[in-house]
This record gives C-alpha cells, structure tokens and sequence, in this order.
C-alpha cells in the first residue's frame, strides 16, 4: 500500500522536485531497474502526500553512498504546519542499507511533504522509497447512550458522485474549564 508516487525512480524523477545535482540511476538499483542520485547538498522532494486517514505509518527506503536524511513534515488544510516532522538520519554505507522509522501522524495532519537529501560533501544513492500504512486510528461508532445531543443537516449543493467536501464549523465553549466534549458525525448521500 505505498503512498509514495514513483518512490523506486521506474519513470525518472517524475512525481520529485530536485534541488541541487540530482539525477536518475539507470543501473545496479536496490530494487526495480532505476534508483535516484542525488549529489552532496542536493535534496529531492516528493509530490505532497495524502494523510487524511490519522493513523501509523512507516516510511522505509533503500540507501548508499554517503550520509543523508529523509525527512517528513505535516501540513492542515490550511497548508500550516502542524506535528512534529519526522526524520531519520541514513548513515554512509557502501552497500544497498534499508531505512525505516514508524510514526503516527499528528492531529490535524491533511497531507505531507517527503524530502531525501543527501549530506554535503558526499551523493547518496535513493530506492524503494515508500510509506506505508500500518494502522488506521480507530473511529468510534455510534453515540454514547443517554447524552443529549442537537443536530442540524449541511447540505453540500454540488454533491453528486465521488465528491469529496470539507466543511468546518465554529464551536462556543462554555467558561472555565472543559473536561469532556464529543463531537458526533454523521454522513448521508442521499436527502431524506
């Protein structure tokens, strides 16, 4: 289930911004038949990544050459920064090395930024770069019996099929402190 548009480099850089000296591998790549080079200083940045289902994740890659990081930084719908970003630091290695780190995503996360880069003064050679997910954060199901609750429809007027919407609603909370607040979703494509 990797998340990660052209993380083994099989079409280029397609789907990668380059900073820097970087370019396609066309030979002895980790997996598949390309990898990515990526000069020292340089750094490659991935198309954003979708992260609207919370949840734990695990970012792996294949690397040689140099010392070089990748790095994962979140963004809100707002395209704020949110979270702690993620970063694991790949040692020099003269042999193909799997990298991995697992992480759960921060609240509020909508999408994500993957960047490798490579150390100054040495290339670091990138493949089968993925994020996979490893667990979905549970939703709960239904309300909690016997509290009270007001409801109110949104209709979203250029429904239809495969729409997706977003809609954001302003909460008064009372003074003082809360301890404890639910908010219930409910979702129809149909009006009933």
């Amino acid at each position: 289930n990797n998340r990660v548009p052209n993380g083994g480099f099989e079409e280029g850089v397609s789907g990668w911004t380059l900073q820097g000296r970087g370019s396609p591998l066309q030979a002895d790549a980790a997996v598949g038949r390309c990898a990515l080079r990526l000069e020292g200083g340089a750094r490659a940045t991935a198309s954003p990544l979708d992260f609207s289902h919370l949840g734990t994740y695990r970012v792996r890659a294949r690397a040689r050459g140099g010392a070089g990081a990748l790095t994962l930084k979140f963004r809100d719908l707002d395209g704020g920064a949110v979270g702690k970003p993620v970063s694991l630091t790949v040692p020099a290695s003269a042999r193909w090395a799997p990298v991995s780190v697992v992480f759960d995503v921060p609240r509020f996360a909508a999408e994500g930024t993957l960047t490798l880069v490579a150390g100054v003064g040495a290339a670091v050679e990138w493949d089968a770069v993925a994020l996979d997910e490893v667990a979905r954060f549970p939703v709960g199901a239904g309300p909690e019996q016997g509290l009270p609750w007001h409801a109110s429809w949104i209709w979203h007027p250029q429904g239809g099929e495969n729409c997706t919407a977003g809609f954001r609603k302003g909460f008064d909370l009372p003074q003082g402190k809360v301890e404890h607040a639910l908010l219930l979703v409910t979702a129809d494509d149909a009006f009933t």
